[in-house]
């Protein structure tokens, strides 16, 4: 630190800070690793220096974290998070995303932290980086296994241990291991769950890991208690105990106990389960004084921290006071004598000029008075100005909440996702609009045993878009929901005469319309019919000729929904249909997306680039792909490099919709 002030090299004085604010935190001494990272924080900020601004913002979210202040630590994470974007630093990205979804998991928000972790892995894909993906995989399976979605946690738990297996990470090896484990006792499949944690406690006695040995000996122990194998469960809870005495874990004692007394309950050994559950609820009362100490040590720091920032602040404020005082008693000094200048010289002209001043003060007088009106005409114009500001600002309220009303209305109108995944389970759709309510819908439903699946974009978005697209819900379940109609096709031409007979476009001027692309999954026949109006489907079947995926583009008819097409007599529409035997993979969607301009030039995405994206990705998970097709708009949305360029090349400029669905994978 005092090298770096000597050498006046002020990034290392910050970087110094950061490291002294790092001892600090590692030590448990919050109130001056905050110290210090606000110190750091001022200089890297002085200096433009959006690097270490983002680390510090980092460090200040691990400190807020520890002393469970989540909201102040998200708050933190996502300011680092843009200045990440912005950098385009990739792999700092990541890890950002992956704090933020261990805070949300934290708070027990799982989806919101799925949602983080797979923006993480789509990058950490992205730049190869293995650990991090094992990482990340590890802590979506954590999720799902929080929500209880056992089949989802077992997947990517599985993919976790095949990196860290190729890897050679032992201890992220048994770190999975043991959640499998639990995951396999979770779901009843006891000798599974056997198995995978005797991997883990021999790769932990391997290890030496005392603390993690005792906890999976207490597994193993619930385990074999459950397959009646009473014997062995209370070796293993007899190897607990000593360990956590060992290593002084009175929460491992208080699980080893517990267990014991479940064991032996179990076996009818009465007196024996009465003593472990005394013990157990000693150590009970025991660990919760240490909690209340430890949460009262938790608040004593924070409140030290605040106490620090706030002594900073009014130190701050007394130093910019005592700073106004001085610049204030110069500039008085200073008017002072240049006031007593302007006296003499003055003085010295009116004595030399009184007659010709005499007319210039009735001229002056004069002038005052047109200034005085004026200025009560300004005013009275200000007044009148600021009246209207405030209607302005009322109407505009009044619009924004009866948006966001009809936003509520549009999303009751949508299917629910959780039906949608109980006929098709491996799917996603990403849904954009571009402001409150949108003119892309989607639309689902079940009739004959076979599920209808539509995205449909309507002329316009915002309020004139969220109107047709009610009009399109409305007509679609009118013809799907009553009539029962499932050809793709004869569907899209119903839809066609209700949007002309409802709009009475033949009487009018009226030419809005929608294009849609509609696609019927039939599984007892294993087909996929499809017909699109301008919107076409994107089919990646795997055969023996094309192992990794065939995509096939099969076009829409090039007519609308309605609107200018409405002086067709008879709109006919191509049904298309393929079998599904095979594993597939289709994917529907609006022009939104392809059409967004970004990148390097500011122009469109285009839907070469989008088809690519999607066959290159293809194999990925559905959430996964989701979250990459997110995060891969938003970069070339921002893409460019200065907030000089024209702002309104980064502006998101249409409604986006994109749907994927996974077959007999």
């Amino acid at each position: 630190m005092e090298l770096a002030k000597q050498s006046k090299f002020a990034q290392g004085a910050g970087r110094a800070l950061n490291q002294l604010g790092l001892v600090a935190f590692q030590t448990g001494d919050f109130a001056n690793a905050t110290n210090y990272f606000l110190k750091a924080l001022k200089i890297n900020e002085q200096l433009d220096y959006k690097s270490g601004v983002a680390n510090t913002f980092g460090y200040l979210a691990k400190v807020y974290t520890q002393q469970r202040s989540y909201d102040q630590a998200i708050n933190y994470h996502t300011k680092a998070l843009k200045i990440r974007a912005l950098l385009k630093d990739n792999s700092g990205a990541a890890n950002t995303y992956n704090n933020l979804g261990l805070l949300h998991n934290q708070l027990k928000k799982y989806d919101q932290a799925i949602g983080y972790y797979t923006k993480s892995l789509f990058i950490q894909r992205k730049i190869e980086n293995q650990q991090g993906m094992a990482i990340t995989y590890n802590n979506i399976g954590e999720a799902y296994n929080q929500q209880r979605n056992y089949s989802n946690a077992l997947y990517y738990f599985l993919k976790s241990l095949q990196i860290k297996k190729a890897r050679k990470d032992f201890a992220g090896e048994a770190i999975t291991l043991s959640n499998i484990g639990n995951i396999y006792y979770e779901t009843r499949q006891y000798s599974l769950s056997v198995n995978s944690l005797i991997k883990a406690l021999e790769i932990r006695q391997r290890l030496n890991d005392n603390q993690r040995i005792a906890a999976t000996c207490n597994n193993l122990g619930r385990v074999l208690t459950q397959q009646q194998k009473y014997k062995t469960a209370i070796q293993y809870y007899t190897q607990a105990i000593n360990l956590a005495r060992t290593i002084k874990s009175n929460q491992t004692l208080a699980n080893a106990h517990e267990g014991l007394a479940i064991t032996y309950h179990r076996m009818g050994e009465h007196d024996l389960a009465f003593v472990a559950h005394r013990r157990f609820a000693q150590l009970k009362d025991i660990i919760f004084n240490e909690q209340t100490s430890k949460r009262i040590s938790q608040l004593q720091a924070r409140y030290d921290v605040q106490k620090k920032q706030s002594q900073i602040e009014q130190l701050s404020k007394e130093r910019q006071l005592k700073q106004d005082e001085v610049s204030k008693e110069r500039m008085l000094r200073n008017a002072f004598i240049g006031i007593s200048f302007l006296v003499i010289v003055l003085a010295f002209i009116l004595y030399r000029n009184s007659k010709r001043d005499r007319v210039s003060n009735e001229i002056f007088a004069h002038k005052s008075r047109e200034l005085q009106q004026k200025t009560i005409e300004v005013e009275q114009k200000n007044r009148a100005l600021n009246r209207q500001k405030d209607l302005i600002t009322d109407k505009n309220k009044n619009i924004t909440d009866s948006l966001a009303y009809a936003q509520h209305i549009q999303t009751a109108m949508l299917p629910v996702r959780e039906e949608i995944s109980q006929y098709l389970p491996e799917h996603f759709i990403y849904f954009n609009p571009r402001d409150l309510v949108s003119g892309d819908f989607y639309y689902f439903a079940v009739v004959n045993h076979q599920y209808v699946l539509a995205a449909i974009d309507c002329t316009g978005h915002g309020v004139p878009g969220a109107f047709m697209s009610l009009i399109g819900n409305n007509l679609l379940n009118q013809i799907v929901k009553i009539q029962r109609e499932t050809n793709p096709a004869e569907i899209l031409s119903r839809l066609h005469d209700g949007v002309v007979e409802v709009l009475k476009q033949k009487n009018t001027d009226n030419h809005d319309g929608m294009d849609a692309a509609i696609c019927v999954v039939n599984p007892a026949k294993k087909r996929l019919y499809y017909a699109g109006a301008n919107n076409p489907l994107l089919l990646i079947q795997k055969t023996k000729e094309y192992p990794e995926g065939n995509l096939k583009v099969v076009n829409p008819d090039h007519q609308g929904v309605g609107g200018i097409f409405s002086t067709l007599e008879d709109a006919h529409f191509t049904n298309h249909s393929y079998s599904i035997q095979q594993p597939t993979t289709f994917y529907i969607f609006s022009d939104g997306y392809q059409d967004q301009f970004g990148g390097p030039d500011n122009k469109k995405f285009m839907r070469q680039r989008l088809r690519q994206w999607l066959m290159d990705n293809h194999h990925l998970p559905m959430e996964e792909q989701k979250a990459g097709l997110a995060n891969t708009i938003e970069q070339w949305m921002n893409y460019l490099p200065t907030p000089e360029e024209d702002e309104e090349s980064i502006r998101q400029m249409d409604d986006m919709l994109v749907i994927g669905v996974r077959l007999n994978q």
